[in-house]
């Protein structure tokens, strides 16, 4: 299969899954680094852990380091789409801001 339907397949699935794919096989590798659609979307986890602030807070970091092992590994030039979605408040403006500026020299439409 060519790269670009092997590319359409992933730009289907959330993006945490399209990096596990790399796990497939040497081909698979970087495939998902040509998404054009980067969406974090954290709530379903938010909506599990959200009565316990311990459980919360280490979620937090973990999608806090999703977000960046995505973000400074991706190489395509333009981004279509860049979201993110989880509970982050002014105590994490610092990453929202580097993120803020992935999407700028992306060129997020």
């Amino acid at each position: 299969m060519p790269d670009d339907v092997l590319v359409m397949i992933l730009a289907r699935m959330p993006i945490k899954d399209a990096v596990v794919t790399g796990n497939l096989s040497k081909r698979w590798r970087h495939l998902w680094r040509n998404l054009t659609r980067l969406d974090f979307d954290g709530t379903e986890v938010l909506e599990k852990v959200a009565k316990d602030d311990i459980v919360c807070d280490l979620e937090r970091e973990k999608y806090i380091n999703r977000v960046y092992d995505v973000i400074n590994c991706y190489s395509h030039p333009r981004v279509q789409v860049f979201r993110i979605c989880f509970d982050l408040d002014s105590n994490y403006s610092e990453y929202i801001d580097e993120w803020i500026q992935f999407a700028l020299d992306k060129k997020v439409e």
